[in-house]
């Protein structure tokens, strides 16, 4: 059957028979099919949804070696088979469009294989996706984010930096006035003893600034709890990326265990901090089909909560969240009191208490505390909604694109070349590098920087695309010829980003002497933001363009071919 096969390929489709296209495609959906199914069977423990890196299993454990080896051995014998008859070579009759259409062979049977990670992390993420059902995954994050405020965990925040909405039972204590009058005294204070210093301007709302909180705290100062533990101080802005979130921390929390171990009135005079649940806007989870839950509505719904003292939907919060816990077989332990008895009380809330997410170690003696696992839980819902809304088959596709045309490049250009023009090709690059940055080295040694290092890479280009051009024009030189054509396809990959970056650097000293500002400052400029987002569209579609650059060139290597042998 196979000879049948073979020959009725050779006769009927030579680029076929001589790719080996179907049995190596056929091999390459197989290979990507075993792997779906292996990434599928690999989540065989719910506790590896506790896992950070659960989706990253492929590379961490010792599957890619697996595949890789086995792959490669299977592009190795099909590299065989295919080099071993080259038409191109023999001087046989052959279209451009024969040309093209082996490159894109080529090119598609590599990128088949490198998709085999994806296909991997497919069948893992098919599998978890289904491990809670959509309905229930909404009940259960809109349960985690209204809960999140009562966890009482030092990496949130509750301070007045933490939140976004006004908080009558504070902001009434303290006027605006007062804040202007104290920043201004302040910053006078400053500038007598730091005469060419700089102070930090006010910023709106006025509860996020310093001024606010010191007059706060001197107000409610007798009634704050003098041992107090630090949290920090986080600030997530409304309708902002959650994955890229304005973050500030003040305290280190091994510095701050330090003060708070001092004495209760160092404690008072180092800490001018209001810990408050009222502060509290950090929302985890995103809940799918439910557009109106934001980040502002759950903040809403917490100072509702809190300003109508409901202690029973609190409470219930919390037995709904332990049920959560043990559902998935989550730590947590109350045996000091219960959960609700460290929550704070009205009218201010303050938060004295931590929950921290297991047992303390201190000089090697475990102390056993009240405790809640939050982390845990949280990483357990954040894969799941990773599987189910956040993955996608194309992730990382761009790279295997680049990567597959990179060899691609490699092979083609010896099957369109001779061994010995390809392996000067490859060894002359080598050393073509190294005289680059010699005479990189040189310039920046006698003190002479204009941009040299786009500018050298430039001129070696057009130099390539003259020896190129002499060469076919006079039927000359066809080593040198050929290496330079070699050379010229290689180098088109990158010239475009090359030249892109060269026009930013340009563009960013311009910026800098207009302005009269370091260079670094103008990086957040509108004309250098677009230049980034060119290079990296440039990048995306690098693929495309370079096919459609190969296409023409291919014409230039048929009349290579035809030149007299040296």
């Amino acid at each position: 059957m196979f000879k049948k096969i073979n020959q009725y390929l050779i006769t009927n489709y030579p680029l076929v028979w001589n790719l080996k296209l179907v049995w190596i495609l056929a091999i390459g959906i197989l290979a990507n099919l075993i792997a779906f199914v292996n990434g599928f069977f690999s989540f065989n423990s719910k506790t590896q949804l506790l896992e950070y890196n659960l989706f990253d299993i492929f590379y961490n454990n010792n599957y890619f070696i697996f595949y890789f080896i086995t792959c490669l051995i299977i592009l190795i014998i099909w590299l065989y088979f295919y080099i071993k008859n080259n038409r191109f070579k023999s001087k046989y009759p052959t279209s451009r469009n024969y040309l093209f259409k082996e490159f894109l062979g080529v090119f598609s049977i590599l990128l088949l294989f490198l998709t085999i990670p994806n296909m991997f992390k497919l069948g893992l993420t098919t599998r978890v996706a289904n491990y809670i059902s959509d309905e229930q995954f909404e009940k259960d994050v809109d349960l985690i984010n209204r809960t999140s405020p009562f966890t009482l965990q030092k990496n949130t925040g509750y301070s007045n930096y933490s939140r976004n909405l006004s908080v009558p039972v504070f902001d009434s204590l303290v006027t605006n006035q007062e804040v202007l009058e104290l920043h201004a005294k302040k910053e006078k204070e400053h500038y007598l003893q730091y005469p060419l210093g700089s102070y930090t301007d006010l910023i709106e709302p006025y509860f996020r600034n310093e001024e606010f909180n010191e007059l706060l705290y001197d107000k409610l100062k007798a009634q704050y709890p003098k041992h107090n533990v630090n949290f920090q101080e986080t600030y997530y802005e409304y309708d902002k990326d959650k994955s890229q979130p304005d973050y500030t921390t003040y305290y280190e929390p091994d510095v701050v265990e330090e003060v708070i171990s001092s004495t209760e009135d160092e404690a008072d005079n180092s800490i001018k901090i209001i810990y408050s649940l009222y502060n509290f806007s950090n929302y985890t989870f995103e809940v799918p089909n439910h557009p109106e839950f934001t980040h502002k509505y759950y903040d809403e719904q917490l100072i509702k909560t809190l300003q109508n003292n409901d202690r029973k939907e609190i409470e219930r919060l919390l037995t709904a969240y332990q049920k959560l816990l043990d559902q998935h077989k989550i730590g947590y332990e109350f045996k000091t009191k219960k959960w609700i008895d460290y929550i704070p009380n009205a009218p201010y809330f303050f938060v004295k208490d931590e929950l921290q997410n297991s047992t303390k170690i201190q000089n090697k003696v475990t102390i056993y505390k009240d405790h809640v696992n939050v982390i845990s839980l949280n990483q357990l819902y954040k894969n799941v909604e990773k599987a189910k809304y956040n993955s996608s088959i194309f992730a990382d596709f761009q790279f295997f694109m680049l990567f597959a045309l990179g060899v691609t490049i490699l092979i083609i250009t010896f099957r369109f070349s001779s061994f010995k023009v390809w392996l000067i090709s490859l060894v002359g690059f080598l050393i073509l590098g190294i005289i680059f940055s010699c005479i990189q080295l040189v310039l920046n040694a006698v003190g002479i920087d204009f941009y040299q290092e786009y500018i050298i890479a430039i001129l070696f280009y057009i130099l390539f695309l003259a020896f190129i051009i002499y060469g076919l024009y006079n039927h000359k030189n066809k080593i040198i010829t050929g290496v330079a054509l070699n050379w010229f396809v290689i180098t088109t990959t990158f010239i475009g980003l090359l030249i892109l970056s060269f026009y930013k650097e340009v563009k960013i000293d311009q910026l800098a002497k207009k302005l009269k500002v370091e260079t670094y400052e103008t990086y957040n400029h509108p004309e250098i933001k677009f230049l980034d987002d060119l290079q990296l569209y440039y990048l995306f579609y690098l693929p495309i363009v370079f096919i459609i650059f190969f296409y023409f060139v291919i014409n230039w290597y048929k009349k290579w071919q035809a030149m007299p042998e040296e």
